[in-house]
């Protein structure tokens, strides 16, 4: 086992002067991955420089014995800039001539990746504390990963949001601090040292509002050097100086913010305060010009089926990746919130048909997801943008009601809550079995 340099060697090696300013990195499949900031035509893009095996290639643009590199724009409309992909390809030899004789870096490229271990931190009215189990685990052989929910209170009272916090405290808030800090020393560092790579997921209900998360985000640029992408109210983001003042955090990869209709009485109903969906076009325009990876997030209630097609050509009008996603069940309290909010499958299934050309049509401009929908709810024509974020043994009460039990999809399907079944028990549900059409006919 060898050890990890810190995050500012790698960001010393991997950097070229003037035109390359690299930042954070993850480890990846054989190989590692660095974000960073490539100077192009007089303005700054975001790109991803990836080093892996030569086996691995794929047809990357550079290529050596040791190992194969290629490049990627933070943002798909940026792949279509000439300038850009001219200068990238330019930089990729720069930047292997520095990393030749890096002995870690051959390490990685020639060894198999390693398992995770992941530990997740949430409020409970009791400080956070680094346990045995964490210590021992930075003399394991498997990478870490690290969520912590940070104390921040929302603004918004969105209807599906199981969140009944209290008004967190600025005590509460260095406790965070605190916590982050003790991690990086007594766990990040001496994981580092032994070989091993750590990265942070970092949420809360508004993380603009946190006091200490520009010292935060220090620690982790310093200890686990790992990119960090925010989910952040779009109330907040309306106002440019917070938009800016995101662009410039250490660390920062990608921001997404959530729109839940296309219209004002939709959206402004389930965010649940108005003037909400006004703040929500204003934050996609604000962050349209920042050099970083963008979402759209809607999250599909009963009230906005109708408006999918029209809510994606909002967000795709900024160039802003769109992310349409089930509504998930992933702690008891949503067993109170989600009932009221919840659609049928039937519903989701008319919405997404209703949408289906200009979910296409988005697709064509920006990435476009489909997120944590059970299977048979995705028309065919839209499936090849469908992807699960949670896998279904880690949420609340998920499993498949006995009408799915010959279904062919139960394998790559999140299945159902209890909350769902509970309200709508089989409605909408359309099992796909062997030797049968979609509607589950037997052909």
């Amino acid at each position: 086992m060898v050890t990890i340099p810190t995050p500012a060697e790698i960001r010393r090696i991997f950097s070229v002067p003037g035109r390359f300013e690299a930042a954070t990195c993850r480890r990846r499949h054989r190989g590692i991955e660095v974000f960073g900031v490539l100077n192009t035509a007089g303005r700054p893009e975001n790109v991803g420089i990836t080093v892996c095996h030569p086996e691995l290639a794929h047809d990357a643009p550079y290529v050596t014995e040791s190992f194969a590199m290629a490049w990627s724009p933070a943002r798909r409309e940026a792949s279509s800039n000439m300038e850009l992909q001219k200068d990238a390809r330019m930089l990729l030899p720069d930047i292997a001539q520095g990393i030749k004789d890096a002995a870690w870096l051959q390490y990685l490229v020639d060894a198999p990746s390693n398992a995770v271990t992941s530990w997740s931190f949430v409020p409970a009215g009791l400080p956070c504390v680094v346990t045995d189990e964490m210590i021992g685990a930075t003399e394991g052989t498997s990478d870490l990963d690290i969520r912590v929910h940070l104390h921040s209170n929302c603004v918004q009272k969105c209807l599906f949001c199981p969140v009944a916090s209290p008004a967190y405290s600025e005590e509460d808030q260095a406790g965070d601090l605190s916590f982050i800090i003790e991690l990086a020393r007594r766990v990040v560092v001496p994981a580092r040292r032994n070989g091993l790579f750590t990265t942070f997921s970092l949420n809360a209900d508004d993380l603009s509002s946190h006091k200490y998360l520009r010292s935060i985000m220090d620690v982790v640029y310093e200890s686990a050097g790992c990119p960090l992408y925010f989910v952040v109210p779009a109330n907040r983001l309306a106002s440019p100086a917070v938009a800016g003042a995101f662009a410039r955090l250490p660390g920062l990869v990608g921001l997404s913010t959530t729109i839940l209709g296309a219209t004002a009485g939709t959206h402004d109903l389930v965010a649940g305060r108005p003037g909400a969906f006004a703040e929500t076009v204003r934050a996609l325009k604000n962050i349209a010009s920042l050099p970083l990876q963008l979402q759209g997030h809607m999250v599909l209630t009963s009230d906005a089926c109708g408006e999918i097609g029209p809510t994606a050509a909002i967000i795709a009008h900024f160039g802003v990746d769109v992310q349409i996603q089930n509504l998930i069940a992933d702690c008891w309290r949503h067993e109170v919130v989600l009932p009221r909010v919840t659609p049928d499958l039937e519903t989701v299934r008319l919405g997404l048909e209703k949408a289906c050309e200009k979910l296409l049509e988005a697709s064509a401009k920006v990435n476009v997801r489909l997120s944590d929908f059970p299977v048979c709810a995705i028309p065919p024509a839209l499936r090849h943008l469908a992807c699960d974020e949670h896998p279904r043994a880690s949420l609340y009460k998920y499993r498949f009601p006995d009408e799915c039990g010959a279904c062919v999809n139960q394998e790559n399907c999140i299945g159902l809550s209890s909350t769902y079944l509970e309200r709508f028990g089989a409605s909408g549900i359309r099992p796909e079995n062997r030797g049968a059409g979609i509607t589950g006919e037997v052909i």
